[in-house]
């Protein structure tokens, strides 16, 4: 199961960026659950990496809010715009189902996803311009 979870989600992230419009009329004609269950375990786990740089500690309760609080504000902020962007399309006679918009908004997180990757990179390698480190004065 977890095999099928990672080939699916690889397949789905390269499609997304060598061909997007053909990926998603592919998911949102044959995707699954399992499809967005790959994303959302992408997402967790950026989550975790970006509670452990923001908390600056493996505290678990540092951890565990930090997570919480992102999780929490991600996942409202996903049910209200899936939920939203399904009431307006029903209005207008749109006749996608739920479970297909739910699945097609959470394979939009892939570039939400890199970018969270390339800026904690970047905040790794360079520390923010607000610092009066040698590097940080450079770089701003």
């Amino acid at each position: 199961m977890l095999q099928a979870v990672l080939i699916r989600f690889i397949r789905n992230s390269w499609g997304l960026l060598s061909e997007p419009y053909v990926t998603m009329r592919r998911l949102s004609s044959e995707g699954g659950i399992i499809d967005g269950v790959g994303m959302w375990a992408a997402v967790l786990a950026g989550f975790v990496l970006i509670a452990i740089m923001r908390a600056k500690s493996l505290h678990p309760f540092l951890l565990t809010y930090n997570f919480g609080l992102l999780a929490i504000g991600v996942v409202f902020t996903y049910l209200l715009v899936v939920i939203g962007i399904y009431m307006v399309g029903s209005l207008f006679g749109g006749r996608a189902e739920l479970r297909t918009v739910a699945l097609l908004w959470a394979m939009t997180l892939l570039p939400t996803l890199l970018w969270f990757a390339a800026a904690s990179f970047s905040y790794l390698v360079l520390p923010p311009p607000r610092n009066l480190t040698m590097l940080g004065k450079l770089f701003s």
